[in-house]
């Protein structure tokens, strides 16, 4: 009985999933969810309390890969920022790896992030682009202050409408990657493109406000 009830909740999620792609959280149907499922709506409410709960458990996996990535990001500030050469950020190597690694898992939970960016108007997660914005500013702002504190050849007094437009540029990278949707080609070479522009953008300008700074004295 216990597997057939995980099938139907499977049936559920797979009807909802195509359901909430085609047509948006707010003009999906539960009662057509159920339909493509073989199921009735009260079956539905076995499972979720709500249409929107349903949702959030399809966006779940992209919630909490971008959580985790923050979480751990933060974490490894102090020592990489201690670590790295002078007047280097981070091995480009590195910048490569990481950006390659939130390419993938997006890539993996592609449906998933599809549906948090593009589908989630009317849903309690249609404000998580601006939430990811506020948490790229506050990662920004934690990394600027620690590297000013251990790092005196950058500038890093850096203002912020940039910090919030770099914030706004990293959600349309994401939205980007989602919409072409590359083959393996194609992203590695979106890969290398972004983290070579953010590597030496963002280091290159630290190194030259400072330059100027210490000019001005």
């Amino acid at each position: 009985m216990q597997v057939k009830k995980e099938k139907v909740k499977q049936f559920i999620l797979e009807a909802a999933r195509s359901e909430f792609l085609e047509k948006g959280f707010e003009k999906a149907s539960l009662r057509n969810i159920a339909q493509k499922a073989n199921a009735t709506k009260g079956n539905i409410y076995i499972y979720f309390k709500s249409k929107d709960d349903l949702f959030s458990h399809l966006i779940k996996p992209a919630e909490d890969i971008i959580m985790h990535s923050f979480d751990e990001s933060n974490k490894n500030i102090l020592r990489s920022i201690k670590t790295n050469e002078k007047g280097t950020l981070q091995p480009l190597e590195d910048s490569i790896n990481e950006t390659r690694d939130w390419c993938n898992a997006i890539m993996k939970e592609y449906d998933s992030f599809k549906l948090l960016f593009f589908s989630a108007g009317g849903s309690s997660k249609e404000n998580f682009k601006e939430k990811l914005i506020q948490l790229y500013t506050k990662k920004s702002e934690y990394y600027y202050s620690v590297l000013g504190e251990n790092r005196p050849e950058f500038r890093t007094k850096v203002s912020e409408m940039f910090i919030h437009t770099m914030a706004g540029t990293f959600v349309t990278m994401i939205e980007e990657l989602i919409l072409h949707n590359p083959n393996e080609k194609e992203l590695e070479e979106y890969v290398e493109q972004v983290a070579l522009f953010v590597h030496f953008g963002i280091e290159k300008m630290l190194l030259y406000e400072r330059k100027k700074e210490l000019n001005a004295k």
